[in-house]
């Protein structure tokens, strides 16, 4: 069974008592709402970022516009962890 790290636990246990909605369920701007929120709530301390980027990439069925995340101390070329949100558009 998956075991969230402490902090990461805390913000389901939040989102949980609040009877919120499941990130994956949201449009973007309101999952980054709501994630900010439980971030606030939750006292975590965001990654320092050296760098975001917007980018747009093809996708199949057009242009996907996507953040690339560079954080605070990573070394040009270092392979980089990925974390990709998907969110249906109506």
């Amino acid at each position: 069974m998956f075991e969230a790290d402490p902090d990461t636990q805390r913000m389901i246990d939040w989102a949980t008592a609040a009877d919120l909605p499941p990130l994956y369920t949201l449009e973007a701007p309101a999952a980054r709402l709501q994630s900010a929120a439980g971030t606030a709530k939750t006292a975590i301390e965001p990654e320092p970022m050296a760098k975001v980027e917007s980018i747009a990439i093809d996708g199949p069925g057009g242009e996907l516009m996507i953040r690339l995340y560079t954080p605070t101390g990573v070394e040009p070329g270092a392979c980089r962890s990925m974390f990709i949100f998907t969110a249906a558009v109506s």
